[in-house]
């Protein structure tokens, strides 16, 4: 029997995979703003995922921001409790080794609210972590 496999083509984001590697990053670089996104490793392709690796070109470039992804599972997960993680995705801002904000209340997690947008709009949450990203990213 076949195996469906799914490929992911393009501007990946790297991975991190514990709460130390984050502090590590964040410690490495001061005053670099480290973003931090706790997602399922295969989202599907029209989610707040995809979009940002559309537009995280823009902030490292411009910025210097680094973004990295931290892979969650079902179950129990260190990093999970480590951080306090209770849905996906989450966004997790860092500086100087602390975490300076967090998004972990998306539309996107609520099955209840539709998100259709028309094509090229923006999303509101997409709005909002980019309107987060400008703030933590234009004022240090």
């Amino acid at each position: 029997m076949a195996q469906s496999r799914r490929f992911i083509i393009g501007n990946n984001l790297a991975t991190i995979d514990s709460y130390d590697s984050v502090l590590e990053k964040s410690n490495k670089e001061p005053e670099k703003l480290i973003v931090v996104l706790f997602n399922d490793e295969f989202p599907d392709a029209e989610t707040i995922e995809q979009r940002l690796k559309n537009w995280k070109n823009f902030y490292t470039t411009t910025y210097g921001t680094q973004f990295y992804k931290c892979i969650i599972y079902k179950g129990e997960q260190k990093i999970k409790t480590d951080f306090n993680i209770k849905d996906t995705p989450t966004f997790i801002f860092f500086r100087d080794g602390k975490e300076i904000c967090r998004i972990d209340d998306l539309e996107e997690t609520d099955l209840n609210i539709p998100l259709i947008t028309a094509s090229g709009e923006e999303s509101s949450d997409e709005k909002r972590i980019k309107q987060k990203l400008d703030e933590l990213c234009k004022n240090p």
